[in-house]
């Protein structure tokens, strides 16, 4: 009588949980120059879900800094190009417009893309807004050199602006391609989140006045609600290894089930692949197709 063999999975499988185990997550590798991917209390603006969907599209082509920029800059210049159908379409059908000319944002559902692009909207701002107050307080140099200027922070600014001048914040549009809690100061990276994060300090504030003569209650940033570093900058990106990557689960690719590696598989629309892609083919463009 033969010994029962362990069950094994295939090498493919065995070999793909090698490389993720040695692949940095998408927040490690995103481009940092102009933009702060996390909160003032560090949560990361991207969810879990959006990181790892994102993060599989660029691995089958070229998973860097430089080409993820790119990506990201092509899909805010195709969002730019379109603004005018903000009023006809749907955020996830807007979304799906401007991104239909990118090979890395094809077949991904229309609305992870719009909730990846207000995490890229948010961690613009946060730049924007830090370096304004360094403006005001007479560092213009520091607030040149932090604020950057690349091709990526230019298309973002230019989209917002657009929604800005198009549409108005206060509309309908506004609210939704470009929604208050982007800019607030206390952002958690969702609307609910921040919300519940500025009725907190505000209960903390109102216990504060409440009992005379009691210190100020400590929170997790400065009185301008910005965290900096010892020399006074902003806080780039410094996420914990122990840090919740999303408010359900902690972003590990590790743990990710073979189901979900299927169910990406379904929102990608294609496999991964081995094929080799180089910067001209992950920037390939098709016809814009105005449905």
């Amino acid at each position: 009588m033969g010994r029962n063999k362990p069950n094994r999975q295939p090498k493919s499988k065995r070999r793909s949980r090698r490389e993720k185990s040695t692949t940095p997550r998408l927040i490690d590798v995103l481009p940092t120059e102009g933009f702060c991917w996390v909160s003032t209390t560090r949560k990361p603006f991207l969810s879990n879900r959006q990181g790892r969907v994102i993060a599989k599209r660029f691995r089958s082509m070229l998973y860097n800094e430089e080409s993820i920029a790119k990506g990201i800059t092509l899909l805010f210049k195709g969002a730019t190009e379109q603004i005018d159908q903000c009023a006809f379409k749907s955020p996830a059908d807007f979304w799906n417009l401007a991104g239909s000319r990118i090979i890395w944002t094809r077949g991904i559902d229309g609305q992870l893309i719009y909730e990846f692009s207000l995490g890229v909207i948010s961690a613009r701002y946060r730049v924007r807004d830090y370096t304004d107050d360094l403006r005001a307080d007479g560092f213009l140099e520091k607030s040149e050199r932090l604020l950057g200027n690349t091709e990526m922070a230019t298309a973002v600014d230019t989209f917002t602006n657009q929604i800005s001048v198009v549409y108005g914040l206060t509309s309908d549009i506004g609210k939704s391609f470009y929604p208050w809690w982007t800019r607030d100061d206390y952002n958690e990276g969702t609307e609910e989140s921040t919300k519940a994060r500025n009725q907190g300090l505000m209960g903390q504030t109102s216990a504060a006045k409440t009992n005379a003569g009691d210190a100020e209650p400590e929170v997790a940033s400065n009185e301008n609600g910005k965290n900096e570093d010892d020399d006074g900058d902003l806080e780039m990106m410094d996420v914990d290894e122990d840090e919740d990557y999303s408010e359900d689960e902690d972003y590990n690719e590790d743990e990710d089930s073979d189901e979900d590696d299927d169910e990406d598989d379904e929102d990608d629309g294609e496999d991964d692949g081995e094929e080799a892609f180089n910067m001209d083919a992950l920037m390939a463009v098709h016809p814009i197709s105005r449905r």
